[in-house]
């Protein structure tokens, strides 16, 4: 019986090899479903919402709240003084001098005649060190005020901190000798500055692009963050031993005292350029100490012995505030001008003058 079975066997076996070989051979193509990546796409279906329901809320219905209303009165609250750092009444009230300010003394001249003179800056690569970590500011105890401490600066001497600055981008920048240091609330960087040794700046401030000028004995430099470049020039010194405020002006100027000319420079940060202001332009004495500006624009300039200069660039005019007009002293030291436009001026005797224009 298994004989008999065997012939057919091999036909089928025979029949299947042929089949598979014809199919192979065929030069039809197989056909497959077009635009068919292996995996259906996704369909769209409609978000439909189910009907809305009514919330019903259960409400307390019982009790009532009844507020009671009383006039607060803060003058009649308790109170208890406190003195921050040993404020003393005045021996004797302050002595009121009137003047017309109209009627001060007064001398012409014109800005834009004024020559015009290269700062010839020598530029070189910003060496601003990698950021230390500061520890974190430690209030001191048994002080009047609230006063924070976070240490020395590193590198150098830093034990003396001639200058401090805050920028537009809420950046300290704070000077010692041959460095200016770069703080931003946690790490803080270090500049060394031209000059040769013992250079410690006495003024900084910074214009109207962000670039941090300062100036001392030496001469006057310009850091540009942006850039990473530092400039210098020996155009323009500081007075010795002494501080020397940097004043931007509402315009963009920066005015300095410059004791190589003996001038007040008014510095054009764009141009690099700048022009002075002395006794033959009509500036009252050779040394002066500080610029203020007023909410008018004008710009006060305390002397050595000329009293406060107030130069007005658009009118090209500059008033004179001296002894003869109501100030105990022409030596003027320091300068201030508070929120409601009083101009405070020191002197060097230790008397202090509160000067209103407006009241005269």
């Amino acid at each position: 019986m298994i004989r008999q079975k065997l012939p057919c066997c091999g036909l089928i076996t025979s029949t299947f090899i042929l089949i598979i070989f014809l199919s192979c051979n065929s030069t039809g193509e197989v056909p497959f479903p077009e635009n068919e990546l292996g995996y259906s796409q996704p369909l769209t279906v409609p978000l439909k919402f189910s009907e809305e329901k009514k919330l019903h809320w259960d409400t307390a219905k019982k009790g009532t709240i009844s507020p009671v209303v009383k006039k607060l009165d803060i003058e009649a609250l308790p109170s208890k003084p406190y003195d921050t750092s040993g404020f003393k009444p005045f021996a004797s009230l302050p002595v009121e001098v009137r003047f017309d300010y109209n009627s001060l003394p007064e001398a012409p001249f014109n800005f834009a005649d004024l020559p015009s003179k290269p700062l010839q800056f020598k530029t070189s690569v910003l060496n601003l060190s990698a950021g230390i970590k500061m520890q974190p500011a430690t209030l001191q105890s048994g002080k009047p005020l609230s006063i924070a401490d976070f240490g020395k600066l590193p590198g150098g001497n830093s034990d003396f901190v001639s200058c401090l600055l805050k920028d537009k981008n809420g950046i300290m920048w704070m000077s010692s000798f041959e460095k200016v240091y770069r703080y931003d609330g946690v790490h803080i960087q270090t500049i060394s500055i031209p000059g040769g040794p013992n250079a410690l700046p006495v003024g900084m401030v910074a214009d109207n692009a962000g670039r941090i000028w300062f100036i001392h004995v030496g001469g006057i430099g310009v850091i540009d963050p942006h850039a990473g470049t530092i400039g210098y020039s020996a155009k323009i010194t500081a007075p010795t031993n002494n501080i020397c405020k940097m004043t931007l002006g509402e315009n963009g100027l920066i005015w300095v005292a410059n004791t190589r000319d003996k001038a007040v420079s008014i510095i054009d940060p764009e141009t690099g350029t700048f022009k002075n202001l002395d006794i033959k332009t009509g500036l009252s004495d050779s040394t002066a100490f500080g610029m203020l500006e007023d909410d008018n624009k004008n710009m006060w300039v305390s002397t050595t012995n000329g009293g406060v200069d107030i130069v007005n660039l658009t009118n090209g005019k500059i008033k004179y505030l001296k002894k003869v007009n109501g100030l105990v002293s022409d030596t003027v030291t320091a300068m201030a001008m508070d929120k409601n436009g009083l101009m405070w001026i020191a002197e060097q005797s230790g008397k202090l003058h509160a000067v209103d224009i407006k009241q005269g």
